[in-house]
């Protein structure tokens, strides 16, 4: 007859179990089961060599992968949070690129067809600027008094 003893019920017989054959079969392992109460369990046994003994020693899974479950939770939510904002700042990012560069176009575009002679000097002397125009115009850097 089975006595309860904190909790564990000592003396019952699991040969019936599907397990069992496991258990008899192998040396050592790592398995999972239904507990008691039926919440999964992670068991790990080993036959003891020189008893007729095999060790079970049984976790529920909710406590063992418990924490990990909510830092797994977390992070995938982080993470997705971070990779829809770079994905937001890169579209947003080539956007501008592309409205830059359009802009650009349509600025060299209108320099070069305009009548008038343009060149731009930036406050360190630099031309980052000139259209055609201005050069044939006698527009050079090379005929600019100094001083």
């Amino acid at each position: 007859m089975a006595t309860i003893m904190g909790g564990l019920i000592i003396g019952t017989s699991i040969a019936g179990r599907p397990y069992f054959g496991q258990l008899r079969a192998k040396a050592s392992g790592v398995m999972r089961t239904t507990g008691p109460g039926g919440a999964e369990q992670i068991v790990s046994f080993r036959r003891l060599a020189d008893y007729p003994l095999i060790v079970l020693v049984g976790c529920d899974e909710a406590s063992v992968f418990g924490h990990f479950r909510t830092v797994k939770r977390d992070v995938l939510i982080l993470g997705g949070g971070a990779t829809g904002l770079v994905a937001f700042g890169g579209l947003f990012w080539i956007r501008l690129r592309r409205r830059s560069l359009a802009s650009k176009q349509a600025l060299s575009v209108t320099l070069e067809t305009i009548s008038q002679g343009i060149a731009m000097v930036d406050g360190a002397g630099r031309i980052p600027v000139i259209n055609r125009r201005a050069i044939d115009l006698g527009c050079q850097p090379s005929y600019w008094p100094k001083g």
